[in-house]
């Protein structure tokens, strides 16, 4: 498909967000607005990204508006890093998760259970992936991302130039920043609860990269042709939490 065909699907798919987005009647009420660009993203969308990305069933995964969950990047205050302390499967110890993969990072969620339940995914790892957005340019790393804005980027032509930037990148836009695993943790609402096993692994003042409210549901973990770490080999240290 040539860039001026392209560009034509495009211009008449916003013509069409638009149409639903401004209805009068369809803005009175949001579930409704809602599920109409359910029906939308359906007829339009799913078919579009699977054409452009058919290569890649990781991004198919993100881009489809059917799977709440895989839609979303990491959400504010997740932690990235190569290597990160996050609470066990049990939450009673901290343990060291890794990948194995070269260039690939690791993350966890702290927020994704609660928002997504409990199938969701808190520990990731992968390439680093995102989808600059020319509404966020101008925003404030401490402006927050509300998901609702996430659910469809009317514009294809973003989405189909998706890119994966280094972490300096990401900072350098507002989507990271450095933050102490102390203060990572205080953030989390978990301060008080690991503050000893983070002194007794000499971590409370290593930095790490935490996702600013500007990066929330921005930043994905893409673990598309790497070798995934099995979740025993991830754990390299331990330290019970505090009681």
């Amino acid at each position: 498909m040539d860039y001026l065909r392209l560009s034509r699907i495009t211009d008449s798919i916003d013509r069409g967000y638009r149409l639903i987005t401004e209805s009068r009647f369809v803005s009175l009420f949001t579930k409704a607005q809602s599920r109409v660009m359910d029906i939308f993203n359906s007829i339009v969308e799913i078919p579009m990204m699977s054409f452009l990305h058919a290569d890649n069933e990781e991004l198919q995964r993100i881009l489809n508006p059917f799977n709440n969950e895989s839609r979303f990047g990491l959400l504010e205050g997740a932690i990235i890093h190569s290597s990160i302390y996050a609470p066990g499967e049990r939450q009673e110890s901290l343990q060291e998760f890794y990948s194995k993969t070269p260039g690939w990072w690791a993350a966890y969620d702290f927020r994704r259970v609660s928002q997504f339940g409990e199938k969701a995914r808190s520990f990731q790892e992968g390439k680093l992936c995102t989808f600059w957005i020319d509404e966020l340019t101008g925003n404030d790393k401490d402006e927050l991302t509300r998901l609702g804005t996430l659910k469809f980027i009317s514009n294809l032509e973003h989405r189909a130039s998706y890119d994966f930037p280094g972490i300096e990148k990401l900072a350098e836009q507002g989507f990271v920043e450095l933050k102490t695993y102390e203060d990572a943790y205080a953030h989390a609402g978990l301060g008080s609860q690991y503050s000893s096993s983070l002194g007794l692994l000499e971590l409370s003042k290593k930095p790490v990269y935490a996702v600013t409210p500007k990066g929330n549901g921005m930043i994905f973990l893409i673990n598309e042709g790497g070798e995934k770490t099995p979740k025993a080999d991830c754990a390299k240290k331990f330290a019970f939490q505090d009681r």
